[in-house]
């Protein structure tokens, strides 16, 4: 890869392989930065004859200071409009190194200088730890007096206690309320009349009456009631036979049954029609 300097005029030649070529033929070059892929121009060569076409490019600036790449790329057209390409010739493509040259001779004396930037870097690593060492070291940190800290924290709280007591803040007014408790007794109250409870009262003692009489009467008709069972079950059963009949003991038994279910139904008639 050739090497050329920044604004300086490089020549992009083409020359045409095939002698036998008698045809007007057409040449332009594109040049290009490879790394962002930026056409920077478009050249058409000058026809010097005998198949012989160059251009006197200049170079762009380095505007970074570090240098880049350039790539130039060389087509052979068919006509003067550029627009077919021919397809005897092939595309030419030239990459350059556009830095600024440092190895080339200084002054009236010959020779080239070789730059050993290793070296270089062996200085510099040399010449900082030198200087690191020649700077003082640093010194042991005072140990800290932690009771004149105290003392002086003491200081500066009795300080704040007193700004705070300082402080004046100022008494509230007493409220009257000797109005308020004047406007409260003078409101009015309306007296509702007085309830007559006289006639619930007389309802209760007519319903009280009404119940006790009720239950004596009641009370009496049903001890009546008992006496008369009782003097009814003192007196003994009799069965009177037809005359001539005989009686077994399972007719005796039959009629037995027969009695008892007589008085139980006389009984509950009894009290039915009592009550």
């Amino acid at each position: 890869m050739l090497q050329v300097e920044p604004k300086e005029t490089y020549p992009i030649t083409r020359y045409l392989e095939d002698p036998t070529d008698t045809a007007t033929r057409y040449v332009r070059a594109l040049v290009y930065k490879p790394r962002t892929n930026e056409l920077l121009a478009t050249l058409n060569l000058t026809d010097r004859g005998s198949q012989r076409f160059d251009y006197n490019y200049e170079i762009p600036a380095d505007v970074s200071g570090q240098g880049y790449f350039l790539q130039i790329i060389v087509k052979v057209y068919d006509d003067s409009a550029y627009t077919t390409e021919s397809n005897r010739y092939e595309r030419k493509e030239i990459n350059l190194l556009v830095q600024q040259r440092w190895n080339q001779a200084f002054g009236s004396g010959g020779g080239g200088i070789d730059i050993n930037y290793k070296k270089i870097q062996e200085i510099i690593r040399d010449e900082v730890k030198n200087e690191f060492a020649k700077l003082p070291k640093p010194e042991k940190p005072k140990e800290v007096n932690l009771r004149d800290l105290e003392d002086r924290l003491a200081i500066a709280k009795d300080r704040i206690i007193s700004e705070i007591k300082s402080i004046k803040i100022p008494e509230q007014e007493k409220v009257d309320f000797g109005l308020v408790i004047k406007t409260i007794k003078d409101i009015k109250i309306p007296e509702h009349d007085e309830f007559d409870y006289s006639m619930i009262t007389d309802t209760i003692g007519d319903l009280k009456s009404i119940l006790q009489n009720e239950f004596y009467e009641k009370a009496e008709t049903i001890k009546n009631l008992f006496n008369d069972l009782f003097e009814e079950l003192k007196k003994p059963l009799i069965f009177t036979l037809p005359e001539g009949a005989k009686m077994n003991r399972e007719e005796n038994k039959e009629k037995e049954k027969e009695t008892e279910e007589h008085l139980k139904i006389n009984f509950r008639d009894y009290f039915k029609n009592r009550l």
